[in-house]
């Protein structure tokens, strides 16, 4: 695999004008991320062939995630987008 130039590896990093102006720390989005898959294994862990799909309902955004959104709503606006 070919290695990135600098100036490649410096432009892989930067975030779109709106989310520049987020104000969320790395642990603060490491926290979001790991109860975003815990709530995730809670609900979806124990899933197998003969689970009835119609009775899985998608578990509550944690809030530590929420306070991210607070700060940051253009992020979840691009995530509601992808959906």
């Amino acid at each position: 695999m070919p290695m990135k130039r600098k100036e490649e590896e410096e432009d892989d990093c930067k975030l779109d004008e709106d989310e520049e102006e987020c104000d969320v720390t790395v642990a603060e989005a490491e926290e979001c991320l790991n109860d975003n898959l815990a709530a995730m294994d809670d609900a979806y862990g124990s899933l197998s062939c003969s689970s009835d799909l119609n009775a899985v309902k998608e578990p509550e955004k944690p809030a530590s995630c929420k306070a991210i959104e607070d700060k940051c709503p253009a992020l979840t606006e691009e995530e509601e987008e992808t959906r």
